[in-house]
C-alpha cells in the first residue's frame, strides 16, 4: 500500500511539473513523399525545426510517381544520416494486392494507382506516363543526378527488399503509437490504402496536410503574361492544372492528385480534418532569379549545399527556358504553411505566417460524365457484376477514367477529361468535404468559419488550471531554479542572435536568444563570462570534430571535397 501511494504521488508530481513548466509533447509527424527534389527540401525543413515542437517520426514513400523505390529509400536514409536522424522509420512498397472482389490484402505496395491495383505488384502506368523521364531516364531522378552518392554521407542503413519495412507497416506502427499529423506531398495511394484498411486508427490522426490540386488556380506558365519573350509557347496559360506534359488532354490536373485520383478522393472524404495547399497558393511563389542567387550566396551548411546543388541541376535541366517563371516551392511551401498552422491551432482558421486560409466544400472528380458507362477505361466497373469496393454503378466514379496523356477520349475536346479538386460553386457535387484551403499570401483580414468546427476546450482548460494552482504551491521554487540554456553553437529556433567569444582563443561564433539577457547573466570582463565562453569553446570543439570526421571521409572519396572545419581545427591554438 505504501509503495502504491508513493507511485501515485510520483505520477501526480510529474503531471503537475509538466503543466507548470509549460512542457508539452511535440507534434508527431509522418511524411508521405514521392521523393522529388522539392520533397527533400520539405523533409530538410522539417528536420531543421526544433524537435521538441515538431518530431518527424516516420517517412513513407509513394512509389508510383517521380522516383523508384530502392533509390528513393537510399536517398532518404542518407539525408537522415546527414541530419543525425537515423531513428526515423522509413517504409516503402510491399507485396500485397487487391483481389477482384475488392479485398485489400496486407502491405499493398502502392506501386500502382488503386484503380489498376490487382493481386500483384505489376500493372499499367496510366497516370505515371505524365512524369517526364528526361534524357537520362528515371535514373537521373532516382540518383539525383549522382549527387546522392557523391555528396551525401553514407550511413549504415540501405534498401533491402526482403527486410525493408513496408509503407503500411510504418503507417500502422506510428499511427498506433498515438496522435499524429500526416503530411502528404505525393500521390495519396499509401494513405488511402491505410484509411480503407484501418478505420479504427483514424481517431489517432489529428490532421492531414496536403500539397495538391488546384481549386480556382490559373497556371501562370507558358505565355503568361502575354508580353513575355517571343520564344514562349502557349502551354497552359490560364489553365487550372500543372501537368505540362499532358495539358492538352487534361488542363485541370495537378501531379499529386493526378497520380491516384481515387486515393485522393478517399483521403479528402475520410472525415479527418484536412488542410490543402493547392496550386492557388504555390503559384504565387516562383523560384525567382533573385531568390536563386541569394541561395547561391548562402550555403553555410552541408544540407544547404546539397539543396542548392540539387536546385541548380533542376534549373539547368528544366524543360524550357522559363524556369524562374514556372518552377515553384510546392512541397516545401506546404510544409511551412502546415507547421505554422500547427503553431496557431488556437485561432479560428489556423491563421499562419505564409498563406491566407479559407474553408471550402470540395471533392475530387475521378471520372468523367456520362456516368454508368462501360468503355474499358474503368477497372472498378468493367467486367464486374458487383463493382469493386461496392461503388455505385451510376455514381461519381463510374464514368470514363483517363487512360493516359494520349487518351483519345480526352484529346477530342480540350477540358473534356477532368481529374481535379473542384469547389462547390463550379460543379454539382454529390458528396463534398469541408476543407481548409490555402489560397494566397496572408491578407489583413481573414475569413470566418463556424464555431461548430472548433473543439471545446472548457474541460481541458479547467483541468490544467487546477493542476497549475496545485503545482505552483509545491514547485514554484524548484521551477525558478531550473537552468535555462541561453546559447547555442548553431542557429535554430529562438537562437538567432550571433555573438563572438571575447575571452578565448580562437574566437568562436555562437548564437543566443537574447543578447541583453545573456550579457546580464554573464557580464563582460567577469569570471562568469570567461567560464561560459570556455564552455562554448568546448562545445564547439566537440561539434567541429564531428563535422571534421565527415569532411575527412568525403575527402578520401573526393580529393576536391572542401574541408573548412578541419582546416580551422588545425589552425586553432587551443588543443584538446
Amino acid at each position: 500500500m505504501k509503495m502504491l501511494l508513493i507511485l501515485m504521488t510520483s505520477l501526480f508530481l510529474v503531471l503537475v511539473m509538466s503543466v507548470t513548466t509549460g512542457v508539452s509533447s511535440p507534434y508527431r509527424i509522418v511524411l508521405d513523399t514521392d521523393v522529388d527534389t522539392d520533397d527533400f527540401f520539405a523533409m530538410l525543413y522539417l528536420l531543421k525545426l526544433n524537435r521538441s515542437e515538431f518530431d518527424l517520426q516516420g517517412i513513407t514513400i509513394n512509389t508510383n510517381a517521380w522516383s523508384d523505390a530502392g533509390h528513393s529509400v537510399n536517398q532518404i536514409y542518407d539525408i537522415l544520416y546527414m541530419m543525425g536522424r537515423d531513428d526515423v522509420a522509413v517504409g516503402v512498397g510491399g507485396e500485397g494486392g487487391i483481389l477482384e472482389d475488392g479485398t485489400i490484402q496486407p502491405n499493398v505496395g502502392g506501386y500502382i494507382p488503386i484503380i489498376d491495383q490487382g493481386s500483384g505488384t505489376a500493372g499499367p502506368c496510366r497516370y505515371r506516363q505524365a512524369i517526364p523521364v528526361g534524357a537520362g531516364g528515371r535514373l537521373y531522378k532516382d540518383t539525383n543526378f549522382g549527387y546522392r552518392k557523391s555528396f551525401l554521407p553514407q550511413g549504415s542503413r540501405r534498401y533491402s527488399p526482403l527486410q525493408q519495412p513496408t509503407a503500411q507497416q510504418v503507417l500502422i506502427e506510428k499511427i498506433s503509437d498515438g496522435p499524429v499529423s500526416l503530411f502528404v506531398i505525393g500521390a495519396h495511394t499509401n494513405v488511402a490504402i491505410f484509411l480503407m484498411t484501418n478505420p479504427h486508427l483514424k481517431k489517432n490522426i489529428d490532421h492531414i496536410y496536403i500539397m495538391g490540386g488546384g481549386v480556382k488556380s490559373k497556371n501562370p506558365t507558358g505565355c503568361c503574361p502575354e508580353n513575355v519573350n517571343s520564344t514562349c509557347e502557349p502551354q497552359q496559360c490560364g489553365d487550372r492544372g500543372n501537368i505540362f506534359t499532358g495539358y492538352k488532354s487534361n488542363p485541370y490536373a495537378e501531379f499529386n492528385i493526378f497520380g491516384d485520383p481515387f486515393a485522393a478522393y478517399q483521403v479528402i472524404h475520410s472525415g479527418i480534418p484536412i488542410t490543402i495547399v493547392p496550386l492557388d497558393a504555390t503559384n504565387t511563389i516562383p523560384i525567382t532569379q533573385s531568390f536563386f542567387e541569394a541561395f547561391e550566396r548562402n550555403q553555410h551548411t552541408y544540407e544547404a549545399q546539397y539543396a542548392f546543388k540539387s536546385l541548380k541541376m533542376v534549373r539547368d535541366t528544366w524543360f524550357d527556358d522559363q524556369f524562374y517563371e514556372s518552377c515553384f516551392m510546392w512541397d516545401s511551401f506546404m510544409t511551412g504553411v502546415a507547421t505554422s498552422f500547427m503553431h496557431n491551432l488556437h485561432t479560428k482558421n489556423g491563421e499562419n505566417e505564409f498563406a491566407e486560409m479559407e474553408y471550402i466544400n470540395i471533392t475530387v472528380i475521378t471520372s468523367n460524365k456520362p456516368f454508368g458507362i462501360s468503355d474499358g477505361s474503368n477497372s472498378f466497373f468493367d467486367g464486374h457484376d458487383v463493382p469493386k469496393f461496392k461503388l455505385s454503378k451510376n455514381g461519381v466514379h463510374s464514368g470514363h477514367v483517363q487512360t493516359g496523356i494520349q487518351d483519345p477520349f480526352c484529346l477530342q475536346i480540350k477540358g473534356r477529361c477532368k481529374i481535379l479538386l473542384v469547389d462547390e460553386y463550379s460543379e454539382t457535387i454529390i458528396m463534398d468535404a469541408r476543407i481548409n484551403i490555402a489560397s494566397a499570401p496572408p491578407l489583413p483580414t481573414q475569413p470566418t468559419t463556424s464555431n461548430a468546427t472548433q473543439p471545446s476546450l472548457v474541460g481541458p482548460v479547467i483541468f490544467l488550471f487546477t493542476c497549475f494552482i496545485i503545482g505552483f504551491v509545491f514547485f514554484a521554487v524548484m521551477i525558478s531554479l531550473r537552468p535555462r540554456p541561453l546559447y547555442s553553437i548553431t542557429t535554430h529556433g529562438d537562437y538567432e542572435f550571433p555573438m563572438m567569444t571575447m575571452t578565448t582563443e580562437p574566437i568562436i561564433k555562437y548564437y543566443v536568444k537574447s543578447p541583453d539577457e545573456f550579457d546580464k547573466k554573464y557580464p563582460n570582463d567577469t569570471p562568469a563570462r570567461e567560464h561560459v565562453e570556455n564552455q562554448i569553446v568546448g562545445e564547439y570543439l566537440k561539434f567541429a570534430r564531428k563535422r571534421c570526421n565527415y569532411e575527412e571521409k568525403q575527402h578520401l572519396l573526393r580529393p576536391d571535397f572542401p574541408t573548412p572545419i578541419c582546416d580551422r581545427l588545425v589552425n586553432m591554438t587551443i588543443q584538446s
